[in-house]
């Protein structure tokens, strides 16, 4: 039950890590395209 515990665990982590630089690179095309705009 804990190994299953820590798994959970390891695996949310990771997944919120992907999703923190997915957003921090989507952020940064949104930036370079609006400087590009204006």
């Amino acid at each position: 039950m804990s190994f299953c515990q820590g798994l959970v665990e390891f695996f949310s982590i990771y997944l919120r890590a992907i999703l923190v630089r997915r957003s921090c690179v989507v952020l940064g095309l949104i930036r370079k395209r609006l400087l590009f705009m204006s």
